[in-house]
């Protein structure tokens, strides 16, 4: 039998913070271990493809409905947002780049900040003052302020493979090059090579050191990854990894 309870959540999910909040009492009445687990809900629901209840403008009352019942039942200061949805990508990176003794300050501020005080967190000025009282210097916070997101030029390859067979990994990869107006190269005698070159069975950790890039605000580190790319052979030239 399992001595952890895995707790999957994200910050803008009025569930993911009552949840949190009757946690917080279990723990402090039981010997109970719960093991935090960031995830990125909207991204979940295009991934299978599906329409959030927050876009519904039937469910997202029931929601509202059932969210401000159950906190009320459990004695949970609880106010429905008035800019629920908002993209919760950077402050669940942040959750993820912050160092783990101030994992659970991070989360129980902006937890409280969206569902308890009704603070907009899309505004930049907002989360900068949140960060400033848990004394973390934004600044620094590279990976949660990246808005153009994460680097991923060393890390894709191994990412995807962890998802996806090598044919789906391919397939999304090379999917998009007709908009560059990348052509199609054959593989005949006399003709130009284009290759990338890359093994499927390689393990590892990700981690800086895989990294040439010289920002290092990599979601991925830490991650464990199979399969990575060797080299590439293109316009004559043969070039393989170190």
């Amino acid at each position: 039998m399992s001595n952890h309870i895995d707790f999957y959540f994200d910050i803008i999910s009025a569930y993911s913070y009552i949840a949190h909040k009757k946690i917080q009492k279990i723990q402090k009445d039981n010997n109970i271990k719960f093991n935090y687990k960031p995830i990125f809900l909207g991204g979940l629901h295009n991934l299978a493809g599906i329409s959030a209840p927050a876009f519904n403008k039937y469910k997202i009352k029931n929601m509202q409905n059932d969210c401000e019942l159950v906190s009320k039942k459990n004695d949970i200061s609880f106010t429905w947002n008035s800019k629920f949805p908002i993209n919760s990508l950077y402050l669940m990176r942040g959750y993820l780049y912050v160092s783990d003794n101030k994992k659970n300050d991070y989360l129980n501020t902006f937890f409280e900040a969206y569902w308890k005080d009704n603070l907009d967190l899309s505004n930049d000025l907002e989360i900068s003052q949140l960060l400033k009282t848990l004394d973390i210097d934004n600044k620094k916070m590279d990976i949660d302020n990246a808005k153009y997101g994460t680097i991923g030029l060393e890390s894709f390859f191994g990412a995807l493979l962890n998802i996806f067979n090598l044919e789906k990994t391919i397939k999304i990869l090379t999917s998009g090059k007709s908009r560059f107006g990348i052509k199609d190269y054959t593989i005949e005698e006399g003709s130009n090579s284009n290759m990338s070159l890359f093994t499927i069975d390689k393990q590892y950790v990700f981690s800086k050191s895989d990294i040439l890039s010289k920002s290092k605000n990599s979601a991925f580190l830490g991650t464990k990854m199979k399969g990575r790319p060797i080299g590439i052979i293109a316009k004559e030239k043969f070039l393989i990894n170190d």
